[in-house]
């Protein structure tokens, strides 16, 4: 159905695809509509009462299509936004989780890393394909890329000496066990944001953050941070946390931590669980992250209606507040209503991000594991057309099951999420949407709760 029906402790409520909008319904509409999904013989006469209010009306969409495919190329050509350096394949940690362990398929340590020569051809590359963008992002990614700093340094240098009047941001992120006070003075000169991973506490950073020797690496980064705080205040303020949370972790004390630490106090915090693309098994949490989860956005729900003060919010959570936000200002844009439209999820392959390995291949982005099959071209013979567009157009291998869904435009699912032994899978890209639809509901209900208690998002966007 191209609708949904859910409740709350403060109501009734439909979504509606066609106009992208959440509409507050009687208990009575409620469970009128809610029993035609049963009843054939009630059906036409209640839907077509709601189609009068432009609800519940039929699909729209004929035709899985990206509104992209047409103009692929040129988006490709102009509009290049991020670019990726994979400046090494090293790493001076051996992390669990790495995304180069062995706990993932398709990729490892080597010694492998990018020349300079490469990577001064990626970045024309991405500014020769970037004259539609106001701006370009350009990070560096490992291993660990602060181990090439050499080769950070003579990329960003070449890039102010060649391209001094192109708007060019840096980023990366890092172990944080290389921070040196010559090494972060660069970063603050060339103004470049950085994140730091870091896992909570020492006890449960220490679990899985460690050197080949099985040392932690806790006390060492702490080490750094606290010389930026004291070297650099203003600096310090703009660095990220980014933690990774696993099923070892005591996630309590992880919350806790950023919270009351006199050094995580002054710094964003991100957080996620473990990346579960190119996992060769999977892993799951117990209930006991959810219901903490749960417990925080909770928090970060009454804050934003004005019942409790920010300094209650853990640190780890204060983004939902933007999460939501943009959210709703995606339902501003409008509902699904064309023939031809695309679920939600994908970007445009190379556009939003262009990852170039060590050789110079260009990558969707950094989650896609490293298989010949998902290469999109290479920074000197240009992008694979055919290539861009097979992972654009993911949304056709399940068009039967897309085509009538209400989550349609708030799908997430993309490329890196659905490869299966080198292909892309239509069982895998299935198997996410049952968790797409949970989480897009759960937000709808927690936007329904913030405006009945009177939150303006219009105001606060």
């Amino acid at each position: 159905m191209t609708y949904t029906l859910f409740s709350t402790p403060v109501g009734f409520f439909i979504y509606d695809r066609s106009e992208d909008a959440i509409v507050q319904l009687t208990e009575d509409e409620y469970d009128e509509l809610n029993n035609t999904i049963n009843s054939v013989d009630a059906k036409n006469d209640v839907i077509k009462r709601f189609n009068k209010h432009g609800l519940c009306l039929q699909n729209s969409v004929q035709l899985i299509e990206h509104p992209a495919t047409a103009n692929i190329m040129t988006y490709l050509n102009t509009s290049v936004e991020n670019l990726v350096l994979q400046v090494t394949q090293e790493c001076n940690l051996r992390c669990d989780y790495c995304t180069y362990s062995v706990l993932y398929k398709n990729r490892s340590f080597s010694e492998r890393k990018m020349s300079l020569n490469v990577a001064k051809a990626a970045v024309d590359f991405a500014v020769n394909h970037s004259s539609g963008s106001n701006k370009l992002v350009v990070g560096f990614y490992g291993g660990e890329p602060l181990l090439e700093i050499d080769l950070i340094k003579q990329v960003i240098n070449y890039i102010e000496e060649v391209y001094p009047n192109k708007n060019i941001s840096y980023n990366f992120t890092t172990n944080g066990t290389l921070l040196t006070d010559d090494i972060v003075d660069f970063l603050v000169k060339k103004d470049v944001d950085l994140m730091v991973s870091i896992d909570g506490p020492k006890r449960e950073h220490d679990k899985q953050r460690r050197f080949p020797n099985n040392d932690g690496s806790f006390d060492l980064i702490m080490n750094n941070l606290n010389r930026i705080k004291y070297r650099h205040p203003d600096y310090f303020s703009t660095i990220t946390t980014n933690t990774v949370l696993n099923p070892e972790h005591e996630y309590s004390c992880v919350r806790d931590f950023f919270k009351i630490d006199n050094v995580m106090g002054h710094m964003t915090h991100m957080f996620g669980i473990i990346n579960d693309v190119g996992l060769k098994e999977p892993i799951s949490y117990d209930e006991t992250l959810s219901l903490i989860n749960r417990e925080e956005i909770f928090k970060v729900l009454l804050n934003m209606i004005g019942e409790i003060e920010i300094s209650l919010i853990s640190p780890l959570h204060s983004s939902y507040k933007a999460q939501i936000t943009s959210r709703y200002n995606t339902m501003k844009l409008g509902g699904v209503k064309s023939k031809t439209a695309h679920p939600g999820g994908p970007c445009i392959p190379g556009s939003r991000k262009s990852f170039i390995d060590v050789e110079g291949n260009i990558h969707i982005c950094e989650r896609i594991v490293e298989d010949n099959n998902f290469i999109i071209g290479n920074i000197f013979d240009g992008f694979d057309k055919s290539s861009v567009l097979k992972m654009l157009n993911i949304g056709r291998l399940t068009a039967n099951e897309c085509i009538n869904c209400w989550a349609f435009k708030h799908c997430t699912i993309c490329v890196a999420q659905i490869i299966e032994d080198g292909h892309i899978s239509k069982e895998a890209k299935l198997e996410r949407c049952s968790q797409v639809v949970h989480n897009v509901i759960s937000e709808f209900m927690d936007m329904a709760v913030l405006m009945h208690y009177g939150y303006d998002f219009e105001k606060h966007s």
